[in-house]
């Protein structure tokens, strides 16, 4: 199993919580936003782990800010995609300088590409995608296209989850027709989509009792405790950074026999 972090780059608290997770060998992948300043500051931190661990660029087109598009809020980004707003150029633009910025600090390209609040799958954006794809000759770089389906998953009382999950990867079924058309990779099974109020060992629970295979995919939220009030995230990512780093989340892994 591929067990990814998400957000390296949004602030020093998080950045510092997921590296803490690479030295203990508590994580393989780590998504980074390329945006903020604190990118520029914390990327070189990652380069002892290139052997061991992915690293992917998450690609941002509303909060942190964009290189050049101007922010906005997902709905306003869904919206605009669904009614054909959305430049393509200026969207190719803003992909391409977030892949430069990914290799610029890191000196490589990234593994795999993925969409923070999963924008790539949007409309625009993900033709876009595409051509940025060519542009950067991912088959022949092996580098990859994170998309989110999950297969069959467990129904849960909480009806509501168990929808909102089947929703949120529906947008993903073209991207996939996409990239099966242009013979570029994508991963098998994502993981992680949930409610940010599950307590963490029931998160990790309810996805792991589904056997991640080593081709599958869990993205997480970890990170320090930060002061940054514009990360809605902050306390949870605290909760998660804690159970993870616990002899529980150790137990939790060897009781369905799965490894990273």
């Amino acid at each position: 199993m591929r067990l990814c972090a998400d957000d390296y780059g949004l602030n020093p608290s998080v950045s510092t919580g997921i590296l803490n997770l690479i030295q203990k060998k508590k994580i393989n992948s780590v998504s980074c936003l390329t945006t903020t300043d604190c990118w520029k500051k914390k990327a070189s931190s990652l380069k002892p782990f290139f052997r061991n661990i992915e690293l992917g660029l998450h690609l941002s087109l509303t909060e942190p800010k964009p290189i050049y598009s101007t922010a906005s809020s997902l709905r306003a980004l869904i919206k605009k995609a669904y009614l054909g707003n959305l430049k393509k150029q200026d969207i190719i633009q803003e992909i391409r300088a977030q892949m430069e910025m990914f290799s610029k600090n890191l000196g490589v390209l990234p593994n795999y590409i993925d969409g923070h609040e999963f924008c790539h799958h949007l409309p625009i954006v993900r033709e876009a995608l595409i051509d940025i794809a060519k542009e950067f000759h991912f088959k022949k770089n092996n580098i990859y296209i994170r998309v989110f389906h999950t297969g069959k998953l467990p129904l849960l009382k909480n009806s509501i989850f168990w929808l909102s999950n089947r929703l949120a990867s529906f947008p993903s079924k073209k991207l996939i027709t996409l990239l099966k058309k242009e013979g570029i990779s994508f991963n098998s099974r994502l993981f992680g989509f949930h409610p940010y109020c599950w307590d963490p060992d029931k998160y990790f629970d309810y996805y792991f009792q589904m056997k991640p295979s080593k081709q599958d995919i869990f993205f997480c939220h970890p990170g320090l405790l930060s002061e940054d009030s514009s990360d809605p995230l902050r306390y949870y990512r605290f909760q998660i950074y804690n159970f993870m780093m616990s002899s529980q989340f150790d137990s939790l892994l060897n009781r369905y026999n799965l490894s990273l």
